[in-house]
């Protein structure tokens, strides 16, 4: 039965529409499980350009919002007063949430599922670090997928323009680099 509970909870992420997303009144906005798969597609592609473990990246591109099931996908803004919660709070309410997601995996896979979802979180790893740049790469792609797509009418410069002071690695830098000169080229309404 722990199976089931557990593909159910996952299941959760395709209904969870990103905040972000909603907080910018974006047409038809990707959901929690959207941003995830082409997170874990990035990573699989770039991770070896990194010099990082492949396999590891991915997994922490899988792992890293299931805990978004029980606490939402809290949105964080380009200046942390500009939030609902500091950036201290948010950790502590995904920190706890982890714990409790994974009591819906099964017996002998909950560890797993803690260990990548809290390495990922605390940026324990040269991978973790590396996901959580492609994690905003790929959220910047995501704003010039909905301006090429006519779904967003509001200005969306503060997404590259947080991305860009949090960036750290050569390889997150260098796509990062991609998609703001294509953002930067899309003419604004």
């Amino acid at each position: 039965m722990a199976f089931i509970e557990f593909a159910l909870k996952a299941l959760e992420l395709k209904d969870i529409e990103r905040t972000g997303w909603l907080v910018r009144k974006v047409k038809k906005p990707e959901s929690v499980a959207d941003h995830s798969f082409v997170l874990a597609l990035l990573c699989s592609l770039y991770a070896k350009e990194e010099g990082l473990d492949e396999l590891k990246c991915v997994r922490l591109a899988l792992a890293h919002d299931l805990h978004e099931t029980v606490c939402g996908d809290i949105c964080s803004r380009e200046f942390e007063h500009e939030q609902e919660m500091t950036n201290a709070e948010k950790k502590k309410a995904e920190e706890k949430a982890i714990r409790e997601f994974s009591k819906f995996a099964p017996v002998g896979k909950r560890k797993v599922l803690d260990s990548l979802a809290l390495e990922f979180l605390e940026q324990r790893s040269k991978e973790s670090v590396f996901v959580k740049d492609l994690d905003m790469v790929e959220m910047c792609l995501q704003v010039l997928y909905y301006q090429k797509k006519g779904r967003v009418n509001a200005d969306m410069g503060d997404f590259f323009r947080k991305t860009e002071r949090e960036l750290k690695t050569e390889t997150g830098t260098k796509l990062f680099l991609k998609a703001k000169k294509e953002f930067l080229a899309f003419p604004k309404k």
